[in-house]
């Protein structure tokens, strides 16, 4: 994905040499040159921009949609949304039951299945100001500013099940047991949800290819401020296990936004205890500034209407 990405910007900058140089040429022979810039006055563009190599160049994204309202020949208000949804799930499972084993003497059985589910979101929108100038016919380079909001969000689920059996002839234990772990504002990775405020200074160009059909690209400074706060999770699990004597069971429960844990357990008599227990927690919230340089081309296919 990432060679299809070099190759879709270089054809766009190959694209664009040959339109300006025509345009060049058109000039030197002092031909009548149509611009579009004399055609913008009350019209709207829109376009998708694509990420040619994402947030850490090595992929390929949707990055947002935009559109422009043109106010005059030069300049065009901008409106931008981005969002994105990701999922990712994963299902693993482990067993070492055999059929044919000898049951007579020692054995042992075992399965378990985790499963997980991450989840990723973010929303991000701008609006901002352009200054557009028409430097060849079709070829329209543009400078401006943008400012917004973007939000990052993050959760997760864990499960594990699994059971046992052990012994030899008559002697026999079973083990049943299941946990679920789920995360909020957060994930097993450490990602946390934040706010980010930015203000950007952009520069781009695009190139009319067909009409009213334009390609492009986009670079800018960027300058943020951002917030975030600990995410946390709970926790719960019980294990249930059977013998010749009888059956013991264990329940916990933990929450780590309040700290406050608790464990039941039941022995073969059916004698229950209940055991309390908290662990201090420490809130968190940052707070950061950042002035980033956006190098990475994002590339843009558009429609004027």
């Amino acid at each position: 994905m990432k060679r299809f990405s070099v190759v879709l910007f270089a054809l766009t900058v190959v694209v664009s040499y040959n339109v300006m140089a025509q345009g060049r040429k058109n000039l030197d022979s002092e031909s009548k040159v149509t611009t579009y810039s004399s055609e913008r006055l009350n019209l709207w563009s829109t376009d998708v921009e694509m990420n040619l190599f994402g947030n850490s160049f090595n992929n390929f994204q949707i990055e947002k949609l935009k559109v422009r309202r043109y106010l005059n020949d030069n300049t065009a208000l901008r409106f931008s949304l981005g969002f994105g949804l990701d999922t990712y799930k994963n299902t693993s499972t482990n067993d070492n039951d055999n059929p044919n084993i000898n049951k007579s003497s020692y054995y042992s059985i075992t399965h378990s299945k985790n499963e997980s589910t991450e989840r990723e979101y973010n929303f991000k929108i701008g609006v901002g100001y352009e200054y557009h100038r028409d430097i060849f016919d079709k070829v329209d380079i543009y400078a401006g500013g943008e400012i917004g909001y973007a939000g990052y969000f993050y959760s997760e689920t864990q499960k594990t099940t699994g059971d046992s059996e052990s012994g030899s002839g008559s002697s026999i234990t079973t083990t049943t047991s299941n946990s679920t772990k789920n995360y909020y504002n957060s994930d097993s990775y450490g990602n946390e949800n934040y706010h980010e405020f930015y203000i950007s200074g952009i520069a781009g160009v695009d190139v009319y290819f067909y009409k009213n059909i334009y390609v492009g690209v986009e670079m800018g400074v960027n300058y943020t401020l951002g917030t975030g706060k600990n995410g946390y999770y709970e926790d719960s699990s019980e294990t249930i296990t059977k013998t010749n004597s009888g059956t013991t069971s264990v329940k916990t429960e933990f929450s780590s936004k309040t700290g406050e844990g608790k464990t039941v357990s039941t022995n073969t008599s059916g004698t229950t205890t209940t055991t309390n227990s908290y662990t201090p927690v420490s809130g968190n919230k940052e707070v950061w500034n950042a002035l980033g340089l956006f190098i990475e081309p994002s590339f843009h296919i558009g429609i004027r209407f």
